[in-house]
C-alpha cells in the first residue's frame, strides 16, 4: 500500500536548523520510496512578536524555489506551534500529514518508523525514545502530563505532544482550533475518544538540547493555555 504525505514543518526562529531539518525530511523519504508515492513539505515560519526575524522567512523562499515540492506559509506576526500546525492542515494537498519541528531535533528513522506503523485506516502516534537527552524540567513536565492525560481520559499512550501521522481529510473533519501546545493532546484524544480511530505507537528519535533557539514550552503563559485546553477538552469528551 502506498501513501501520500504531507509534512509540515513548523520555523520559527530557525535560520541554523531549517535546512538540515529540510535535509533530513528528504533523506527519510527516499528510505521511504516503496511505501510513500508522493510527498511535499510544508514549512511555515513566524515572526518575532516586534515583527522582527533571524531570516528564517528567507531561508524558506530559497528551499522552496530549490524544490518545487517544498511550500511556504509566512505569517505576518507571532502564531503558536498549533497555528502554524492548522495552517499546513489547510494547505496540505496530500492524503496524510506528519509534523517534523524544524528545530532539527529529530534523526535516525523517525519517519521511517512512523510510516511502516500506520494502520489501515488510522494513525500513528510518535513517542520519544529516550527521554534523557531533554532538560530535566522538560522531562518532568512532560512525564506528569502524560500520566495526566492517560489517568484522566482512561487511555495508555506514551507520548501526546510529539510527530504524528494522521489523514488529512479526518483532521479537517475534526473543526478543532486550538493552538497552544496541547494541541495534538486534542487532536489524539478526540479521535481515539470520539472517533473510535485505530492507532499505533512507534519511537522516534531526538538529539536532545537543540543546537540554536530556545524553546517557548516552559513558559507560564503556555503551561496556562494548556491547562485550559485540557479543561475544555474533558467538557468535550465526557458531557458535550
Amino acid at each position: 500500500m502506498g501513501y501520500t504525505l504531507s509534512i509540515i514543518v513548523p520555523a520559527h526562529k530557525e535560520k541554523s536548523n531549517l535546512m538540515d531539518t529540510v535535509s533530513y525530511v528528504m533523506s527519510q523519504v527516499v528510505l521511504l520510496r516503496d511505501l510513500v508515492t508522493d510527498w511535499e513539505i510544508i514549512i511555515v515560519d513566524s515572526l518575532e512578536k516586534d515583527g522582527s526575524n533571524d531570516g528564517t522567512p528567507q531561508i524558506a523562499d530559497k528551499l522552496s524555489v530549490f524544490n518545487q515540492q517544498i511550500k511556504v506559509i509566512h505569517n505576518n506576526g507571532y502564531v503558536n506551534l498549533g497555528h502554524k500546525y492548522w495552517q499546513g492542515v489547510a494547505k496540505a494537498q496530500l492524503d496524510y500529514v506528519c509534523m517534523v519541528p524544524g528545530k532539527n531535533t529529530l534523526h535516525g528513522d523517525s519517519i521511517v518508523n512512523l510510516v511502516k506503523a500506520l494502520p489501515d485506516r488510522g494513525i500513528a502516534i510518535g513517542y520519544q525514545d529516550d527521554m534523557s537527552r531533554r532538560p530535566w524540567q522538560r522531562r518532568v513536565i512532560s512525564k506528569s502530563f502524560t500520566a495526566f492525560m492517560n489517568l484522566v481520559f482512561r487511555l495508555d499512550l506514551t507520548y501526546y505532544n510529539g510527530t504524528t501521522i494522521i489523514p488529512t481529510a479526518l483532521l479537517r473533519s475534526l473543526n478543532l482550533n486550538t493552538t497552544d501546545f496541547a494541541y495534538m493532546a486534542e487532536i489524539l484524544v478526540t479521535l481515539i475518544k470520539k472517533r473510535n480511530l485505530p492507532y499505533a505507537q512507534a519511537p522516534f528519535y531526538t538529539r536532545g538540547r537543540r543546537s540554536y533557539g530556545k524553546t517557548r514550552a516552559l513558559k507560564f503563559d503556555n503551561i496556562l493555555s494548556v491547562s485550559k485546553t485540557v479543561t475544555k477538552l474533558f467538557k468535550t469528551i465526557y458531557f458535550y
